[in-house]
Parts: C-alpha cells; structure tokens; sequence
C-alpha cells in the first residue's frame, strides 16, 4: 500500500478542516492553482509555506512532510469538536449575512413609507445582531466565510451608515428642488468610495 504523501497530507487536512482550496490559497496569500498543483503532487510548496501550513493546520512541519509528528494531528474526538465548531462558524456566518440583509431590506421598505430617523436605527440595530453572529463565529473556530459572503455582508452593512451620512450631507448643504438627487448623489459617491478603499486595503482577506 502506497504511503501517504504530502499532497495527500495537505488535501487530507484541508478537507477535515472544511476548507475549500480557494479559502486555503487566501489563507496562505497564494492562487489556487498553486493549493490545486500542490494536492495533485505537481508542485511542492516553499519552506515558508510549510511552515504556514503546520500553524495553520497545528500539526509539526515533521508530520507534513514525513507523516509522523509527537501527537497525533486529527484523530480521536479533537477533530470531531473541531468539525462542530467549523460547522457551527459557517452557520453563524449565514445568519449574519441573513440580519444585515434582512436590517437593510426592512430599514429601507420603512424608510420609503414613513422618512422617520426611528426606520434606519430598526434596521441597524437588526444588523448589529449580524455583526454579533459573525464576531462569535471567528471566535469559535479558524473556518472563514467564503469571500463572496464578506463582501456581501459588508456592501449591506455599510448602506445605512452612509445613508444616514448622506442626508446629513444634504441638509447642510441644500439644493431647492434637488434634494433628494442631492441625497442620492451623495450617497452614491460616498459608498463607492468605501467600497474601493476596503478592496484596495484588502479588507476581505482580514475579516
């Protein structure tokens, strides 16, 4: 029977750890093709790289390489409550996306039928529950939500802030007839902005 390899010993860990390859490539700040060359056995990744892989992984660059290690990396009930924990993230990584969306969605159907302050603090207030799922989700294990899901997230919880910045703008900067072009324009030009520098800076490989 052929002995496991590192490429088997790489995919083996991600798999138990519930990473995709593209969710494992942004860990290590590397493509996926380069994670996919390496479980095909096509390319072995750098010592740096190894070494990224043991913290991550929290087993010995020795097991990595060689298969053997002074404890056991993922058996017995370890991987079990880790698997739990996993799984429990990326529940609560649904359930914040599902309040902020939720939080805009009826801040905004209220906002159109009523203008009252009291529209937007309701919808807020539901998307800080969201914030809250997520920071417990990272707090529960190393899983990640899916970087489609953070830029989501953060496009729906940004929305009010500016809209609430956006009417300020607006009312110390009046235009008869205009305003709420103004208000618009405002807000448009205020959450691209955002949106660009959180891409620039890279803020969906943080979160």
């Amino acid at each position: 029977m052929n002995q496991p390899t590192l490429a088997d010993r790489i995919q083996q860990l991600r798999r138990e750890r519930g990473f995709s390859q593209e969710q494992l490539a942004e860990k290590l700040h590397v493509s996926r093709q380069a994670v996919s060359k390496w479980e095909s056995a096509q390319a072995q990744p750098d010592l740096d790289k190894i070494i990224a892989l043991s913290e991550l992984f929290h087993v010995t660059t020795d097991y990595l390489l060689k298969g053997s290690q002074g404890t056991l990396p993922e058996t017995g009930p370890a991987p079990a409550r880790r698997l739990d924990a996993d799984f429990a993230s990326r529940v609560l990584y649904l359930a914040a996306l599902f309040f902020l969306v939720i939080g805009l969605v009826c801040a905004l159907a209220a906002w159109y039928e009523k203008r009252t302050a009291d529209c937007i603090a309701g919808g807020m207030v539901v998307q800080a529950i969201g914030v809250v799922c997520y920071g417990i989700g990272r707090m529960l294990s190393q899983a990640r939500p899916a970087r489609w899901m953070v830029k989501a997230g953060c496009a729906a919880g940004l929305y009010l802030p500016f809209m609430v910045l956006a009417r300020w703008l607006a009312d110390i900067l009046p235009i008869p007839h205009l305003y709420l072009v103004t208000d618009g324009v405002f807000l448009a030009a205020e959450y691209a902005v955002a949106l660009l520098l959180l891409t620039r800076l890279r803020v969906w490989d943080r979160l």
